[in-house]
């Protein structure tokens, strides 16, 4: 700011005695100045609390980005869970039957169930193979200690025990028969519990309800 006594004694020593109408002008230049540079300091003002809160709105709106970044991320996420839980629980079912029909197998055909019913155990290993592919995404996904990993892991164990029982029947002896079906009865009991685990613990992971 241009001092006032510097401006007055500018003016005394151009004017002289012959000083009343320069003091005139003199404050009126004073004034604009002062005018000027109060205007100056609030349009900085103001050009410092519209920089800051173009600044908060920025902020506000990139949490507002991230945070429906992150749900979209989260849902998508959620719906690839729910996608490999319901390809694991379509598998436990078909598990299921597949274990079913080599237990009716070799009820009817004993010894001879590999020529009269091929196709009862090869159905159960490739339904254990398809298991072993859906625990490993699940395992993937969750870790292989969640409850719903190892019970799925457990129910593809059990149908490996009860394709291994049928194995080999050839050399079976009579007093041998009583045995393997317990051996599966066993076995898809313990099957079918594991498969329910699995589907408890679905549940809670997928967020539904059983109906």
């Amino acid at each position: 700011m241009v001092s006032l006594a510097l401006v007055t004694a500018a003016a005394l020593a151009v004017f002289g005695d012959e000083l009343t109408p320069p003091l005139t002008l003199i404050g009126a230049l004073v004034v604009a100045i002062i005018t000027a540079e109060a205007a100056d300091v609030r349009q900085g003002r103001q050009i410092a609390a519209d920089a800051d809160r173009q600044a908060r709105e920025l902020e506000a709106e990139r949490l507002r980005h991230t945070a429906t970044l992150e749900q979209n991320r989260e849902l998508a996420d959620l719906a690839d869970l729910r996608s490999i839980l319901d390809d694991a629980a379509i598998a436990l079912h078909k598990g299921d039957d597949a274990i079913g029909g080599v237990k009716v197998a070799y009820t009817q055909f004993g010894r001879a169930m590999h020529e009269r019913e091929p196709e009862a155990r090869r159905m159960l290993n490739a339904l254990g193979q398809e298991l072993d592919v859906v625990v490993a995404r699940l395992a993937v996904r969750l870790g292989p200690a969640d409850d719903g990993v190892r019970a799925a892991r457990g129910a593809a164990d059990h149908a490996l025990d009860v394709s291994r029982a049928v194995g080999w029947l050839e050399d079976d002896r009579p007093q041998e028969t009583q045995k393997k079906h317990e051996r599966i009865d066993r076995g898809r009991e313990e099957y079918k519990q594991a498969a329910d685990r699995f589907m408890n613990a679905a549940v809670e992971l997928a967020g539904t309800r059983r109906s």
